[in-house]
């Protein structure tokens, strides 16, 4: 029960949302994570679990802040969160305008509790659900973007992540489920457009050797979060658990974090304000 209330109260730096001081952009379990980066007078919202927050690892939303000095951008990443998480953010928040454009990278927590007895202990302790089924998993996230399609006028949704670099495992073929599951709901939602982040670097992952690594204890992130501060610190951890694009097979380092912001930022200069509906 000690290692539990440790466990648990190093991963609560996972949820540390930032403060917000734009009036009306508001939620319910804590206020954004909010950077102004210019004028051009458009507000771009990112929501999601960790790989949004920015740790464990590196944080591709703060390197998109450098990239996007033009943009507002609105960080409502929450570590641990699973899609049942981001449906509570999402349907608690009160705007006063809409966000134009809005990206939500979600589904990878409603697989990771299964690769460690100590996942779900450390998850019900800090009352962080999770979705047990595809078909669960489904209609939680078909209410997320009913939710969503009143507060953007745009939305990217993103597929679930990877558990662990080596695709072949058990963890990553429920994520591929779950990932064709996001596919075919934003079809059928107005104004929404499905990312595959996966094909960025399945075609690598694939050919030669990975790293069958992931973390098998909630005290291994704990410690990772306590530990490893700073770009330097991630990518020798990484490098050292052979690991090309993650600090722990989940957690971005400084490379993957690159990978998602530019590849993002590529997303965002496409959408350019006059085209929005």
């Amino acid at each position: 029960m000690i290692l539990l209330r440790y466990c648990a109260m190093i991963m609560e730096q996972l949820i540390d949302p930032g403060k917000s001081n734009l009036p009306g952009k508001q939620r319910s379990k804590a206020a954004a994570d909010f950077i102004i980066c210019g004028c051009l007078n458009m507000d771009i919202a990112f929501f999601g679990d960790s790989l949004t927050a920015g740790k464990p690892g590196a944080s591709y939303y703060r390197m998109l802040c450098r990239m996007l000095p033009e943009y507002r951008l609105h960080n409502y990443g929450h570590g641990g969160d699973s899609v049942i998480g981001a449906f509570d953010l999402v349907s608690r928040l009160q705007l006063q305008a809409p966000f134009d454009i809005s990206f939500v990278w979600i589904g990878t927590n409603d697989v990771f509790p299964k690769v460690s007895w100590t996942f779900p202990l450390v998850r019900r302790f800090m009352g962080l659900p999770w979705t047990r089924s595809p078909r669960e998993f489904e209609n939680v996230y078909g209410l997320l973007l009913d939710e969503l399609c009143f507060r953007s006028r745009v939305i990217y949704t993103v597929s679930p992540w990877f558990v662990g670099e080596n695709l072949e495992n058990d963890w990553n073929g429920e994520l591929e489920e779950l990932a064709g599951i996001v596919q075919a709901l934003s079809a059928n939602h107005g104004h929404t457009t499905y990312l595959d982040l996966r094909a960025l670097v399945r075609s690598e992952l694939n050919n030669g050797s990975v790293s069958s690594y992931v973390p098998r204890s909630a005290l291994t992130v704990a410690w990772d979060v306590l530990r490893l501060k700073g770009k330097t610190a991630v990518d020798q951890k990484a490098a050292q658990r052979g690991l090309k694009y993650t600090l722990d097979g989940v957690h971005l380092n400084s490379e993957g974090a690159k990978m998602v912001a530019e590849h993002l930022a590529r997303i965002i200069k496409k959408t350019p304000a006059k085209q929005l509906p």
